[in-house]
């Protein structure tokens, strides 16, 4: 899927691109409707407020990802949201302890929130509960328990995307970049990548079960979406390992200088050390936008002989 053609600018913030896929507003009006309210201000309180706390907690979750990536000096390249959450788009962890901190610093920022919520709940009820006394018949007594109810709810719901973060070890989830950390330390990390996508397959499958089990088309949209980014890579594991390497330490150029067009068209073998480089960029530009499919086949090969190159150079 392409998200980046199909997502909006939200804005910069903290020197970082921010996007919302254009699926969102089906999300929102799907829990609209699902919700049963038949007034616009129920929607406001009951369904729009809840949902924008928790994609921006998202949000949040994904920016501690991208401030990891900043400690590691890893490039990032900015946010996504869509319905099924969030996407940090950054370079690739040269050592295992640099991908298991970033994949770990998610789930921290979502269990800080989940502190949070709690304590703005408990706080919420107390002022509710004193105003109760000393204005009885004031019509805005409801505001403080209704965001104690909010603030309630937003605090389960993050412990909940916690434990399915952390306990679904199925790679690009964040439990599963936490296992393959551990493999990559183990096994080194081409047979890490193809173990961690052999196991994301594995907990696809269980997870499409327990939608049909609850029916539940979010986790069964979600399985999907982790069995084609793990198939993908158990079709070529050779060229996502390439990828990795290489983005690891050819960050994305902003605006390159040459023409995209000619510069794909050279023999890596006879380009100067920028020019390069600058190709690879555009190559994985597209592969962060567009996804692994949208490469031809002389792109791919393209990526193959500059990984060669570059390995004569490291």
């Amino acid at each position: 899927m392409d998200l980046y053609s199909g997502s909006f600018y939200l804005g910069r913030w903290f020197q970082e691109e921010v996007r919302v896929h254009w699926t969102m507003i089906l999300a929102v009006g799907y829990f609209i409707l699902r919700s049963g309210v038949d007034s616009f201000a129920k929607a406001m309180l009951w369904v729009i407020v809840p949902y924008v706390l928790l994609f921006g907690s998202i949000l949040a979750h994904e920016f501690g990802h991208i401030l990891a990536m900043r400690y590691f000096r890893i490039p990032t390249y900015g946010v996504i949201l869509w319905p099924l959450g969030g996407l940090a788009f950054g370079g690739e962890a040269r050592r295992p302890k640099e991908e298991f901190v970033v994949a770990a610093a998610g789930p921290f920022v979502t269990l800080v929130l989940m502190g949070l919520g709690h304590l703005l709940a408990w706080g919420s009820y107390q002022v509710g509960v004193e105003l109760v006394h000393r204005y009885p018949f004031s019509k805005y007594i409801w505001i403080f328990p209704y965001f104690g109810a909010i603030f309630h709810q937003f605090a389960w719901i993050q412990l909940y995307l916690f434990v399915f973060n952390v306990a679904v070890m199925a790679f690009p989830m964040d439990g599963g970049r936490m296992l393959f950390a551990i493999l990559w330390y183990f096994k080194g990390p081409y047979r890490a990548l193809i173990l961690s996508a052999k196991i994301a397959i594995f907990f696809a499958f269980l997870m499409v079960g327990f939608a049909f089990y609850i029916s539940s088309m979010m986790l069964g949209l979600i399985a999907f979406f982790i069995w084609s980014q793990a198939s993908a890579i158990l079709q070529n594991p050779e060229l996502f390992y390439q990828l990795r390497a290489m983005s690891s330490y050819a960050p994305i150029s902003p605006s390159p200088s040459k023409d995209s067009t000619s510069l794909l068209s050279q023999n890596p073998e006879e380009m100067e050390v920028e020019d390069l480089k600058r190709a690879i960029d555009l190559l994985l530009d597209k592969i962060e936008r567009n996804g692994i499919h949208s490469l031809s086949q002389e792109e791919r090969e393209f990526l193959f002989k500059a990984n060669e190159i570059y390995s004569k150079w490291n």
